[in-house]
């Protein structure tokens, strides 16, 4: 997190992938953060994907769905909600809500990913 701030005051945006307790922490620091929950379809879809990727151990697996099931009792608390269906849909809305909260495509400003988060798009 120390690279937030560096970057927030030489006007780049920062894209942070955390989890809820994180942006709480954000957002204690940052009230005027944009923040977006990105959610399935439906609580099935997540272990299904997860499950269809064959890269979890059953233990790793039961530990991400009951975090995410903790986390989406927690998604009323975000400015906004992805629904992730289809990914370009999802990554069409994310840069919308971003374009709205003043991050114009035609403006040559940098997005930062500080090590561990993901730009949009790249993470499945």
């Amino acid at each position: 997190m120390a690279e937030v701030a560096p970057r927030l005051a030489a006007g780049e945006w920062v894209v942070l992938e955390i989890d809820v307790e994180g942006t709480l922490s954000i957002l204690e620091r940052y009230p005027e953060a944009v923040t977006i929950f990105v959610e399935p379809s439906h609580p099935d879809q997540l272990e299904q994907r997860l499950t269809g990727r064959g890269t979890e151990s059953p233990e790793a697996m039961a530990r991400r769905l009951e975090v995410a099931r903790r986390e989406l009792l927690e998604a009323h608390r975000y400015q906004h909600r992805v629904v992730n269906e289809d990914l370009d849909t999802a990554v069409h809305t994310i840069k919308t809500i971003l374009a709205d909260a003043g991050l114009a495509a035609a403006k040559a400003q940098t997005i930062h990913t500080p090590s561990g988060a993901h730009p949009l798009g790249t993470k499945s």
